[in-house]
């Protein structure tokens, strides 16, 4: 491809749910390949916690079915062990991979925190159905098998297929999906075909709100790439529950 996507950081919100260690993998290469550094965003939900406070406040255990007293001090010793041991990976990867690592601590809900951040940063969201490990090394497959990436504004696309060309070149893909809201005009055609793989096009017929976290919801990609256009004006607690459901993970490009 003609320039480098102009990223620079991408950051991972990282909540009491954790990320797998096979999603870790995938964007530390990612990083990589874009010459991004990494910021762990460790977020604690403060509004759990006072949930928790509260002196009627029960969990489902999914062992037995029964239900307990939620206990704040085991909310706090749970978070705690999640981001030692994801911290730990992502230190373990970003060294191997020589990919510049930062660590930081927030309050708040997990989409809500990173979202708030100033501008420029570029967010990479894991999915609740995490990237399964591959116990076939047999058979040679790329770590991304499926891209999809959402144009937007005509601004906004040529660093998104630039992303795409970037990851293509790498070898980490293996089939890029080009979801365009709209007509494609010959630049961006153009960029499309310098992706060099068989790319296929689909052509939406407008998207909205709704669309957007529907596509995220029902993702059949293993990495959606999309503009930062098309999630700042849902609200995080859609987002967060369309990415709940959603098998893929979710790159946003600024």
């Amino acid at each position: 491809m003609a320039d480098p996507p102009a990223i620079k950081t991408i950051v991972l919100p990282i909540d009491a749910h954790g990320v797998s260690r096979a999603t870790l993998d995938i964007l530390v290469r990612v990083a990589r390949q874009l010459d991004c550094a990494l910021l762990g965003l460790f977020v604690e939900d403060a509004r759990l916690q006072r949930v928790a406070d509260l002196p009627f406040a029960t969990e489902v255990v999914l062992t037995s079915g029964g239900e307990r007293r939620l206990q704040p001090e085991r909310l706090r010793s749970h978070f705690g062990k999640v981001s030692r041991d994801t911290r730990a990976v992502l230190e373990q990867l970003a060294g191997d991979n020589r990919v510049q690592l930062t660590c930081e601590t927030a309050s708040g809900a997990r989409l809500g925190a990173v979202l708030q951040r100033a501008g420029g940063v570029n967010i990479f969201l894991p999915g609740r159905e995490r990237w399964p490990a591959r116990h076939t090394p047999r058979i040679r497959r790329p770590a991304i098998p499926r891209l999809g990436v959402l144009l937007g504004a005509p601004e906004e696309d040529q660093r998104l297929l630039s992303v795409a060309g970037t990851l293509v070149d790498a070898g980490l893909v293996g089939v890029v999906h080009v979801l365009s809201p709209g007509a494609l005009d010959a630049e961006r055609r153009g960029a499309i075909e310098r992706l060099g793989l068989a790319v296929r096009v689909v052509r939406l017929d407008g998207l909205d709100r709704q669309g957007v976290t529907g596509l995220i919801r029902r993702s059949p990609y293993d990495l959606q790439v999309l503009p930062f256009s098309c999630v700042q004006e849902i609200p995080p607690a859609q987002l967060e529950s369309a990415l709940d459901a959603s098998r893929g993970q979710v790159l946003v490009v600024t």
